[in-house]
């Protein structure tokens, strides 16, 4: 019953994003269902305690992405709808353009606008209801790495990937506390794996969301920790010159939260004059467009602060990398 349960998990992430309606009689949201039902009747027992725990979790977090997808299509459909809707709206008021005398017009106008609002199906309660899934898993996944040991689940790496995905989630769903408990979890299992890159990632992230949140005290503190990973960094890797990158554009963020311009401004330009800053990959562009975001903000002081010599050289410098950017797409 486990085993099976797990493959309806694979077989949901499959369905999830290729259309198989012909070869197959379920959907990707029957396969969670379904794998959650099996899920619940497997006795728990000290030897699977862990791997039931994290299977669950999986469940849960992809019967949240088969929802939305599902939500996803169900709109397309629903605004193909509409449009066959209006344009047959439109044939009959070209039919009905010679007599205009009872404000027809002014109907067909009402009509147009009803149809602009069907696609729209946001529920606050809904949504709630939705999300509870992906909670759930956090939960799940909280309770089997609070025992501060690798944890005996089937994949080490599928759990970590997993993680990063529901932290993913939490950010676009505009819920940036829920994005940083996520984030801890990930570094609480980058350290039991003595992982210090993935730890020292995982902190750079958080702080990089407590400065969204305007709360520079907290990522100050969670910067000092992820410099103290950082020195425990394998430099050989080439990932880590990503990091490195990071934490040097965070530190300046923490300078001009701070009120030390000059030191900010040193590190955000010895990072915009890093060839490694224009790599073609998608983390490189995300660096990028952090750093430049940053560069706004420090051209956005006023003179007393940012004198004008130091403003056209970190002018100079933005352009140049805006350039690079449109450059390489």
């Amino acid at each position: 019953v486990h085993e099976r349960a797990v493959i309806l998990i694979e077989l949901a992430q499959v369905l999830c994003y290729h259309d198989y309606t012909e070869q197959t009689e379920c959907s990707a949201l029957d396969s969670t269902h379904e794998a959650l039902r099996l899920l619940d009747m497997v006795p728990k027992t000290p030897h699977n305690e862990e791997q039931l725990q994290d299977d669950k979790a999986q469940a849960l977090l992809w019967l949240y992405i088969c929802t939305i997808e599902n939500k996803m299509h169900e709109s397309i459909k629903q605004e193909q709808r509409t449009k066959n809707s209006q344009a047959q709206g439109q044939r009959n008021a070209q039919v009905l353009e010679g007599i205009e005398t009872n404000d027809l017009g002014y109907e067909d106008k009402s009509q147009d606008d009803k149809f602009l609002y069907l696609g729209i199906t946001f529920n606050l309660s809904a949504d709630s209801a939705q999300s509870k899934c992906l909670d759930d898993a956090y939960d799940l996944w909280k309770q089997l790495l609070s025992k501060g040991q690798v944890p005996a689940v089937r994949s080490v790496e599928q759990t970590m990937t997993s993680l990063h995905i529901m932290a993913a989630l939490y950010r676009m769903m505009g819920k940036p506390l829920q994005a940083i408990e996520s984030y801890f979890l990930i570094s609480e299992l980058s350290s039991v794996l003595a992982d210090a890159l993935g730890m020292t990632n995982a902190l750079c992230q958080i702080a990089k969301l407590f400065f969204q949140l305007e709360c520079p005290g907290y990522a100050e503190t969670i910067l000092r920790e992820a410099e103290a990973c950082w020195q425990s960094v394998d430099r050989s890797k080439d990932s880590s010159l990503l990091t490195n990158q990071m934490l040097a554009v965070l530190q300046s963020r923490l300078c001009l939260a701070n009120c030390k311009v000059e030191e900010g401004l040193r590190l955000l330009l010895e990072t915009l004059q890093n060839p490694a800053l224009q790599r073609p990959s998608k983390l490189w562009y995300l660096l990028r467009a952090s750093t430049l975001q940053l560069m706004a903000l420090y051209l956005g002081l006023p003179p007393s602060t940012l004198p004008l010599a130091l403003r056209q050289k970190l002018y100079a410098q933005g352009e140049y990398g805006a350039v690079c950017i449109t450059g390489s797409l």
